[in-house]
């Protein structure tokens, strides 16, 4: 990577960084930003959604507990399904991998019903990516 745009971020080395992005990397960068600029584009309808990766390779994983531990328990049997042992074993076992090859959406989806119940998680893709 060229340590000129580093050192001087003009616009062109800016632009310069950004066209070796490739699409998804472009994407995700945009939406990581997005927040901190207070940007949206006319006609963008899920303004607050990330983009959808092209692949399905995101796994998440309970960091913490909470205080509500009953809670956190229900959520994990009601995403995988799970019977009361196991989902209370992975509960009181944090960090816990509770699910894995599922699309980044999903996830969120995930992630959102555990910041409900009280409880930490952390978003992983293939790439070491966090969320």
């Amino acid at each position: 990577m060229n340590e000129e745009i580093f050192l001087h971020p003009s616009r062109e080395n800016v632009k310069s960084f950004l066209s070796k992005l490739n699409d998804q990397e472009l994407k995700e960068l945009i939406f990581e930003v997005k927040p901190n600029f207070n940007i949206g584009y006319p006609g963008d309808v899920d303004n607050d959604l990330p983009p959808e990766p092209l692949h399905s390779d995101y796994k998440l994983t309970l960091t913490h507990c909470g205080e509500q531990k009953i809670c956190v328990i229900k959520v994990i049997r009601d995403v995988l399904g799970a019977g009361l042992l196991e989902s209370k074993k992975l509960a009181e076992s944090c960090p816990s991998l509770i699910i894995s090859g599922i699309s980044f959406n999903r996830a969120l989806e995930i992630q959102d019903l555990f910041d409900q119940a009280g409880a930490g998680s952390l978003i992983e893709s293939s790439s070491s990516n966090t969320y």
